[in-house]
């Protein structure tokens, strides 16, 4: 991976340094980082989120579930970056096909390595970033995969705090926008009675008459 990672010649001194890095990752992911070299690591491979070329793109994602895998006890520190990033990827308009599948798969396996809560959280804390502005495509990727982490919560899992409640407001607000049709069949609030009675359950859990109201 790092020794096509930069491909253009005005790159080609930056080479040497990530293929030392590459060769000493690649058995397997048998060797152990530092704590600085991790997170080195981290740092390069966040700006590759937004590599203009598409070859090293591809290839970074084909690596990407490998790390992910090989060191997820020790990336916890780098999930809101790693999470956040591949669901706003993934809501950039006129993806690829095959990019859009490798972008999904990272995302497979990043709920498959890290914990729930933890996932949760991150998701919080994006939606309540007014700094962050996702698009209306992101907002939908990010809402679809929200229930999904919701499903493999137990009520005890959800805390009833102020931010929870900002976040869940906010995502009515989303699903109400003139633009956002799409979100509006993502979550579905007034016709898919499953749906329905799972936020009510949410909101119920979390006391937020508030967003009881937004809903109803």
């Amino acid at each position: 991976f790092w020794s096509h990672i930069y491909v253009r010649k005005r790159k080609r001194k930056r080479k040497p340094k990530l293929r030392r890095v590459w060769r000493k990752q690649k058995p397997k992911y048998s060797l152990i980082f530092s704590t600085h070299e991790l997170k080195r690591l981290t740092e390069l491979l966040t700006k590759r989120f937004y590599d203009p070329h598409s070859q090293v793109f591809t290839v970074f994602l084909d690596v990407l579930p490998e790390f992910i895998t090989a060191y997820k006890r020790d990336l916890n520190e780098w999930l809101y970056t790693l999470l956040t990033r591949l669901l706003i990827r993934l809501g950039t308009p006129d993806l690829l096909d095959s990019v859009y599948k490798k972008l999904k798969t990272c995302l497979s396996i990043v709920n498959a390595s890290f914990d729930v809560h933890a996932q949760f959280t991150v998701l919080i804390r994006f939606i309540n970033d007014n700094s962050s502005a996702p698009s209306i495509k992101a907002k939908e990727i990010l809402l679809r995969y929200l229930q999904q982490i919701i499903q493999q919560m137990e009520p005890v899992d959800i805390a009833n705090n102020a931010d929870i409640r900002i976040a869940l407001s906010k995502i009515i607000n989303w699903s109400s926008e003139p633009k956002s049709s799409e979100m509006r069949k993502v979550w579905n609030i007034r016709t898919n009675v499953k749906e329905l009675l799972e936020i009510l359950n949410i909101l119920s859990i979390l006391g937020c008459s508030r967003c009881y109201s937004c809903v109803v």
